[in-house]
């Protein structure tokens, strides 16, 4: 096992590097100049502040000098200056921003998986009737509602109509009722593909010899369920939810804004508006970092659950 995580995580490195290389290439020859945006809505655009703040920042310097520094940077866990924030160390702004926005992900996270998972077993069990009908067609229907219509439309429900909520705008925690409306917008638009998945999977193994043996063998149907076809559709949904989760966690920038909340999303999409190049570089590689990272979480996680993925010996499953 420790070989195949070896193996795993040497595969991450060039390609970190090479997603890093390109992020800072796109950043430093694409359109728009920071430090003149910036100047210019300080109202102090000159050519000796322009060249002065340049040399403070280090973007006079050649490309290839700067990436290599901003590399080395990064192996050190520092990723530069923000341009707009009068030079605060990004890293201080990412540690405030981004355990909101794995919070706010991880309750979505729960609400999605909570949700999705039971419906499409229930579905699959009653599969062409009208339940699976019904519960297929709502999830689409759910699903299918763009965030930009959803987060009015709730906050209209709950605060105006039936009064539950006073104020949702705004972050309080975890554990704040507030976290609700936001966690709910993110977790309907990939409802419809975790019921799917879900259904698919229990489809496909309740047709097996060993699911109608159990059967036949007179065994509760709450207990084949359990022991006999949950287990089997885990590795499936294993794949779907870590990536549903790498979504939720870089989706939700609308939703932030929408709600006030302080969180990644938030920060990613003011430095875009802000065009602050070393912040939105840096929001770049923590996503694509993260996204790697569970992306080797779920290759241990195939690993330790069928031990065939570990040796390099897939088999297709029939």
């Amino acid at each position: 096992m420790i070989g195949y995580f070896i193996r795993r995580l040497g595969a991450i490195v060039p390609t970190l590097l090479v997603g890093i290389f390109i992020a800072f290439a796109l950043t430093y020859f694409g359109p728009g100049d920071p430090v003149s945006v910036f100047l210019e809505q300080q109202g102090r655009l000159s050519e000796e502040a322009y060249e002065a703040l340049r040399r403070q920042y280090g973007l006079d310097r050649p490309f290839l000098v700067q990436f290599g520094d901003y590399v080395t940077g990064l192996v050190r866990g520092t990723f530069g200056k923000s341009i707009w924030a009068g030079g605060r160390p990004i890293e201080v702004m990412i540690r405030r921003a981004l355990p909101v926005s794995v919070q706010l992900g991880f309750v979505a996270f729960l609400i999605t998986v909570g949700t999705g998972i039971p419906l499409g077993i229930f579905a699959a069990l009653r599969q062409n009737t009208l339940v699976d009908y019904a519960i297929v067609s709502a999830s689409v229907v759910v699903s299918s509602i763009p965030t930009f219509v959803l987060a009015p439309m709730l906050m209209i429900l709950f605060v105006l109509v039936i009064p539950v909520l006073k104020n949702p705008i705004g972050w309080g925690g975890i554990f704040d009722a507030r976290i609700v409306l936001p966690a709910f917008c993110i977790a309907v638009g990939p409802l419809m593909g975790i019921v799917r998945q879900a259904r698919s999977a229990v489809l496909e193994v309740i047709r097996q010899d060993y699911v109608r043996t159990a059967y036949a063998k007179g065994l509760p149907r709450r207990m084949v369920i359990w022991r006999h076809i949950f287990r089997h559709i885990l590795t499936p949904l294993l794949s779907v939810g870590v990536g549903l989760f790498g979504g939720i966690l870089q989706g939700s920038i609308f939703v932030e804004r929408v709600f006030n909340i302080p969180g990644y999303g938030a920060l990613s999409f003011q430095s875009f508006v802000a065009r602050d190049f070393p912040v939105i570089l840096a929001t770049t590689v923590v996503a694509a970092i993260i996204a790697m990272s569970l992306n080797l979480v779920l290759d241990i996680s195939y690993g330790l659950v069928d031990p065939r993925v570990r040796l390099g010996r897939r088999v297709e499953e029939v």
